[in-house]
């Protein structure tokens, strides 16, 4: 049986770099004030303060330099791994099928407000149910598609406002 490792990607402008659980359990991080962290880890030693936080973007300063990251868990990698533009995520304004298939089930309403990670719509392809999830909070403002409804790749699912 193999043990499935989670892995985050946190983005600096272009440069992009990985850690997995295993590596954030292993760095040393104690919160030394609120907002004020100090890291070691590999021999090395910061202090990081954190300066605004809104949702997986984040803006640090470490050693006199700010920094605007982005942090991507699993599901938003996912999400660009099928196109979705990531990077902005909180300006995502529709949802298209990212394969074709089947819907069986639409989980929001129009005019409901819904938070990232919040299932939208189980489409079914290749016999497998896939699960379309909020990529950012935002307040659905049409929905294009009914239930039973078969679909193909890129058709418009859901409109935000």
């Amino acid at each position: 049986m193999s043990i499935e490792k989670k892995l985050w990607k946190i983005q600096n402008g272009d440069f992009v770099f990985s850690y997995s659980e295993e590596d954030l359990k292993n760095a040393n991080v104690v919160e030394t004030e609120p907002g004020l962290y100090h890291v070691l880890k590999d021999n090395s030693s910061k202090s990081i303060r954190i300066i605004s936080a809104s949702g997986s973007n984040i803006r640090v300063e470490a050693d006199g330099e700010r920094y605007d990251i982005i942090i991507k868990n699993e599901f938003q990698q996912m999400l660009e791994a099928l196109g979705f533009n990531n990077t902005q995520v909180a300006q995502v304004k529709e949802i298209k099928a990212p394969m074709p298939g089947l819907v069986l089930q639409i989980s929001v309403t129009e005019a409901a407000t819904v938070s990232p990670g919040d299932k939208l719509i189980i489409l079914e392809a290749m016999k497998m149910e896939n699960s379309i999830l909020a990529p950012a909070e935002a307040k659905v403002k049409k929905i294009h598609v009914t239930t039973g409804m078969s679909v193909e790749k890129g058709q418009l699912l859901i409109e935000f406002e």
